[in-house]
């Protein structure tokens, strides 16, 4: 019995993880943007046990001008926890860790986050109402994630999220106050125009213009303008918005127009009068010049009305 308790003792030394000889400094540099126990050793060919050390997490690596204390006890505690024997080890009284940081400057950021906002919003223009400060992070490559929100605004005040990835893992998240537009091509009347001109591309020019900086109801440039003339004086320089113009009608009131009359098996076409403007498919009263009657017709093309009977 004394002798299977030796045994089964002696099997349970042997199979923890033993390091020898390890003597641990008091004063560590690391380079990931978290601490894990592995951090703190200077391993040889030890492949196992590392892995079991680097599931020992030891939370977020300390910032630009700052770091980590832990002491003997509390590590002790850790290797214990995970049975590993560390009789052998050489552990200072207080371990100090940093992190080996580089930085990114005011600028750098900046144009990191315009070009990140660019891929988002087509024509964004950023203005960074706090300023952005230069921030650090682990040596390495730098990776940025964006959030905007489900209720941005632009134009509009708005709070981004920037999240900072270092080799892979969350080092720190940014939150950024900022002031967002976009540029937006739009007409302006190029010369002084008056009540129920045409619209054409000698008096109509285009400029790109902040949206924060455009009256409401402006016509973004691209939209269709033939067809379509002023309902007010215009002068020059003028942005051009919805409530300055009108479809150019197709019929004007007392022109002459031509009416087609379309009955099962026949159509005829008579003079008449328009009583109404109107454009293409609305109805307007007009007069039949032989009769004298006024009827109701559907506009279809220049002066050109449909009655159907």
């Amino acid at each position: 019995m004394r002798r299977a308790a030796v045994i089964l003792i002696l099997v349970i030394l042997f199979s923890q993880p033993v390091l020898s000889g390890y003597s641990l400094e008091e004063s560590i540099t690391v380079a990931e943007s978290r601490i894990s126990f592995a951090c703190l050793i200077d391993f040889e060919d030890e492949e196992e046990l590392q892995g079991k050390l680097a599931a020992i997490d030891l939370g977020p690596s300390p910032g630009l001008g700052q770091e980590k204390q832990f002491s003997r006890q509390y590590l002790e505690y850790l290797l214990r926890r995970e049975n590993i024997d560390f009789n052998s080890w050489e552990i200072p009284d207080r371990i100090n860790v940093k992190t080996d940081l580089q930085i990114i400057g005011e600028r750098e950021l900046k144009e990191k986050i315009k070009e990140k906002l660019k891929g988002k919003i087509p024509g964004v223009i950023v203005d960074f109402t706090r300023g952005v400060s230069e921030t650090a992070y682990p040596r390495g490559d730098l990776q940025l994630s964006l959030e905007l929100g489900s209720s941005f605004r632009v134009p509009g005040n708005n709070t981004i999220s920037l999240a900072l990835f270092s080799k892979g893992e969350l080092w720190k998240t940014i939150r950024i106050p900022v002031f967002l537009d976009r540029k937006i091509p739009v007409y302006l009347v190029s010369t002084d125009l008056g009540i129920n001109q045409k619209l054409t591309e000698d008096n109509l020019e285009i400029k790109v213009m902040p949206e924060s900086k455009l009256p409401r109801g402006f016509i973004p440039a691209g939209d269709e303008m033939d067809g379509y003339r002023t309902r007010r004086n215009l002068s020059q320089g003028s942005i051009l918005c919805s409530h300055h113009i009108e479809e150019t009608p197709l019929v004007e009131r007392g022109a002459e127009i031509k009416i087609e009359i379309i009955s099962t098996g026949f159509s005829i076409s008579i003079p008449g009068e328009a009583m109404e403007s109107g454009k293409k498919g609305d109805e307007i009263r007009v007069r039949n010049l032989f009769s004298g009657e006024v009827m109701q017709g559907k506009i279809i093309g220049d002066k050109k009305i449909e009655i159907e009977i």
